[in-house]
């Protein structure tokens, strides 16, 4: 009986040891990614990819492909419009080559915008910059 409270008390303070799951070493993840802002998405890939849109255009897409994870990890996709930080969405990359993308309502919003993928640790990845300019 000693022996198996010896061995159970030894299981649960290796158990308790453990960590919970798993952690993401963001050093060890080399990610890149390239970036297309358009006007959709078809067959994974943008449809009327521009760096200029007129303000007529309600919606622009966002497309990026991050490669290089290793593990599961997540990157932030950024909007920007003059400069401000307009929205974010954080996406999960769960593979070694992912493609994602993000909508977002520019309609009559006229000026320089910029499309970003940040990693965790908020460095940018790669951009697109465009302009929305009224509509002629």
């Amino acid at each position: 009986m000693r022996r198996f409270a010896i061995a159970l008390i030894s299981f649960l303070g290796l158990a308790l040891a453990a960590p919970a799951h798993a952690e993401v070493d963001l050093a060890k993840i080399q990610l890149t990614a390239d970036v297309k802002v358009g006007l959709d998405i078809a067959d994974r890939e943008v449809v009327g990819a521009s760096d200029h849109f007129g303000s007529n255009v309600q919606q622009v897409v966002g497309w990026t492909k991050v490669t290089g994870a290793t593990q599961p990890t997540a990157v932030d996709l950024v909007w920007k419009r003059n400069g401000k930080e307009v929205g974010r969405a954080h996406m999960s990359v769960k593979s070694e080559s992912y493609r994602t993308f993000s909508r977002k309502d520019v309609g009559g919003q006229t000026g320089d915008w910029t499309f970003e993928v940040r990693d965790g640790a908020g460095k940018v990845l790669a951009s697109q910059s465009f302009r929305v300019d009224a509509a002629q």
